[in-house]
């Protein structure tokens, strides 16, 4: 997709004028929590490849996201986040489990 056609405030995608999706769908199973913790090992493995090319992720995710990659991913966004979300989700409502606190 074009990267100028994006205009979702806070969507960060890699520099340049295309962007392209790239988002495995893994099923887990329930009761295997070992396979499952696998599947998030490989996720976290494929992430790291793709943001050490330039890559991004797509804020819904099956990914392990600290704040600090939060806090990589926005980059110099990251205070309009801060300031928004304080603004529109005081005492951190809103997303909580993906832990964009401050």
């Amino acid at each position: 997709m074009r990267n100028d056609r994006l205009k979702t405030a806070l969507f960060s995608v890699p520099p340049g004028e295309l962007s392209w999706l790239f988002s495995p769908l893994r099923v887990g199973l329930p009761d295997d929590p070992l396979h499952n913790a696998r599947l998030l090992e490989l996720n976290v493995d494929l992430y790291r490849k793709a943001r050490d090319l330039g890559g991004k992720v797509y804020p819904s995710n099956a990914l392990p996201m600290s704040t600090e990659d939060w806090r990589a991913h926005f980059g110099d966004a990251w205070p309009k986040l801060a300031d928004a979300k304080a603004r529109y989700a005081p005492g951190n409502l809103l997303n909580p489990g993906q832990r964009l606190h401050w």
